[in-house]
């Protein structure tokens, strides 16, 4: 599995009448299933542990762009990704699209009214090939997805 780097505002710092944003780079090695901090004037990075709201670590899975993730007791929005980041994020959230659809499709046969999930949002993107997605997809919820669809085709096989 891939190191993922993503850059998001830490929040807000009030300065004078004004409100400035600070940023931190934020690097998710997934085989610790550690985040390495960087704040923008940090002198040594914060290796850490994250978890989700569950109290699970943070997997591969939950970083994406616009992902909202709690970093020592503060939402930090992640609002961008280096190139290498993106293009395995946008490659699996492809991959999982695929699969998504060729279950779908299989499922269809089965139901009395045909159902498609996911279709709004920034999976709608997903739909349409040549899209650049730059690493926005939820992932966790397109592999809940896929499995939750394969759980389903298996009453019928």
């Amino acid at each position: 599995l891939p190191i993922l780097s993503q850059m998001g505002p830490s929040g807000a710092n009030a300065v004078g009448l004004g409100v400035t944003r600070r940023f931190i780079n934020v690097t998710f090695f997934s085989q610790l299933s550690q985040v390495q901090v960087v704040t923008d004037d940090a002198k040594v990075p914060l290796t850490i542990r994250v978890f989700n709201r569950r109290g699970e670590p943070l997997q591969v899975w939950d970083f994406y762009v616009g992902a909202v993730i709690d970093i020592l007791g503060r939402p930090t929005t992640l609002t961008s990704a280096s190139a290498s980041t993106q293009d395995w994020l946008d490659f699996n959230a492809r991959r999982l699209w695929k699969s998504k659809v060729f279950l779908e499709e299989r499922l269809n046969k089965f139901r009395a009214k045909p159902k498609e999930e996911l279709e709004n949002g920034p999976f709608r993107r997903l739909a349409q090939p040549g899209s650049a997605l730059g690493g926005s997809v939820p992932l966790t919820q397109l592999a809940t997805c896929v499995a939750r669809l394969e759980q389903e085709l298996k009453i019928y096989q």
